[in-house]
């Protein structure tokens, strides 16, 4: 529910939305519906995920493709980073286009990141949520337009 919020503002935006349920090819991960997963898996782990929300997604792939989008990013590390935006579990992205990083509350929240290991999110970055928070809106949009803040 909370992320359908963000696919909306990201039409306004005018970027490319590249899902919240995962295709085939994930099998694991907050792409998934907690009931469809093993417990065992990572994205049902720690406080921050109970309760967990049984039946929705919770990760978004914002691609991009809007000129502002990565000072939209480094927005969003810094806000994560501040205790302004709550309930956000970990991103996957690139500043550059070239360099994907990784953030999450276990690898930390520093505003350079991690370097990620997996592929892909060059293009596009992955937006992951709390479980516990999958009916609330966290406002990962909220303000921006294709050429910045509002």
């Amino acid at each position: 529910p909370a992320l359908i919020v963000e696919k909306d503002r990201l039409a306004a935006i005018g970027g490319s939305f590249l899902g919240i349920c995962g295709d085939v090819n994930h099998t694991h991960g907050y792409h998934l519906a907690a009931a469809n997963l093993p417990s065992d898996d990572y994205s049902l782990e720690g406080e921050a995920n109970d309760p967990v929300c049984e039946w929705y997604a919770s990760a978004i792939d914002i691609g991009m493709d809007w000129p502002a989008s990565r000072d939209w990013l480094a927005w969003l590390i810094q806000n994560v980073r501040e205790g302004q935006l709550i309930g956000v579990a970990e991103v996957i992205g690139s500043y550059d286009g070239v360099d994907v990083r990784y953030w999450s509350d276990n690898a930390g929240w520093d505003q350079a990141g991690i370097p990620y290991t997996g592929q892909g999110h060059d293009t596009w970055t992955h937006v992951s949520i709390h479980r516990s928070t999958a009916y609330f809106d966290h406002g990962i949009l909220a303000g921006w337009t294709a050429d910045g803040m509002q």
